[in-house]
């Protein structure tokens, strides 16, 4: 519980920091280049604070064969990372990040639901973001 505790603080600082470094980039006719770490820092203040008061969770019991360890949950999700920036030339933007969101959240042992919302909230956003408002092809 304490490393979700510093967890929170940290993305809390750096979303504070992104925030307020935005305001000395220059100012563009439109959606000009302060306008991604002003998202970002908002992002990570939201999950901060999220973080710092969602009521304590417990992981559930493991049991044999359902859920994947600690070290190869991290393994995959370091190998997906790595793996990432590949995707995004061949399947896009929008869809790279539902996939990426979508297999992290499957890695985490969430329920299929859950899965496909958070692929699809990750879609939505990516398009919306990237696509729409700040012209990035994909």
């Amino acid at each position: 519980m304490l490393w979700v505790r510093v967890g929170a603080l940290l993305a809390l600082i750096l979303g504070a920091l992104a925030i307020g470094l935005s305001f000395s980039l220059p100012k563009g006719e439109g959606p000009g280049p302060e306008l991604f770490p002003r998202i970002l820092g908002l992002a990570l203040i939201l999950a901060g604070g999220w973080l710092a008061f969602h009521p304590g969770f417990e992981e559930p019991g493991k049991e044999s064969g359902e859920r994947l360890t600690g070290w190869v949950r991290a393994l995959f999700l370091c190998i997906l990372f790595l793996l990432t920036p590949m995707a995004v030339p061949r399947l896009g933007l929008g869809v790279s990040a539902a996939l990426v969101g979508g297999l992290t959240a499957w890695l985490q042992g969430e329920p299929w639901p859950r899965i496909l919302g958070v692929a699809g909230v990750l879609w939505l956003l990516s398009y919306l973001v990237f696509t729409r408002l700040l012209g990035v092809p994909g």
